[in-house]
């Protein structure tokens, strides 16, 4: 009884044990086509295209122009700069009266015709230089090499003669009966005005 129970059990067991192995090598022992066809495709790199010989060929690129020899479109003036107008102490065809008017008051307050001939003023001194046409001789003046005055024009020296009148002596009046004082009394206003006085051109003389 026993001997008819423990036999099937055990080709049970065999046959058991069969399967698991047959099973186990199936697992393991994959056919390689089909583990070929399981493999991830890695895509290739595509082949290196030719370069082109013209796209390897560099464009020359022009060399700058040296900057002299750059030149202004045609027909733009060149800006010129001008030097400073020196403004020249001339007459005025039409003189400032009032200028003028304070000009003689202040000639004839400090006595200058006692030694100065100026036709405008009817003035007949003979101590110091005639003063008719001053502005002419000025200019002359302070051309002399001898003059070491500071004047350049002959508004300049005019005043200069005023305010210091030992910067320069006129041949023939280095000494005088009465030598030119200086005045330094006077404003700024009150010489300009002489000053553009003694500038204006003297009246013709009748004949």
């Amino acid at each position: 009884m026993k001997t008819a129970i423990i036999l099937p059990v055990f080709l049970c067991a065999l046959l058991i044990e069969a399967c698991v192995q047959t099973s186990a090598g199936i697992g393991t022992a994959a056919n390689p086509a089909e583990l070929a066809k399981a493999r991830p495709t890695v895509a290739q790199p595509a082949a290196a295209q030719p370069t082109s010989p013209a796209l390897l060929t560099e464009t020359p690129v022009p060399s700058a122009s040296p900057a002299s020899s750059v030149e202004p479109p045609t027909g733009t003036p060149r800006a010129e700069v001008s030097p400073a107008a020196t403004p020249i102490p001339d007459a005025s065809p039409t003189p400032d009266a009032a200028l003028l008017e304070l000009g003689k008051e202040v000639y004839r307050k400090q006595a200058c015709g006692v030694c100065h001939t100026l036709a405008a003023m009817e003035s007949k001194g003979t101590f110091g230089p005639p003063q008719d046409n001053l502005a002419v001789t000025a200019a002359k003046r302070i051309e002399e090499e001898r003059y070491k005055g500071t004047a350049l024009t002959a508004a300049e020296y005019i005043r200069e003669s005023i305010v210091n009148p030992q910067a320069f002596f006129v041949d023939g009046y280095q000494i005088t009966r009465f030598p030119m004082p200086v005045f330094t009394n006077l404003s700024v206003r009150e010489v300009d005005a002489l000053v553009y006085l003694l500038m204006q051109p003297s009246p013709p003389v009748n004949p």
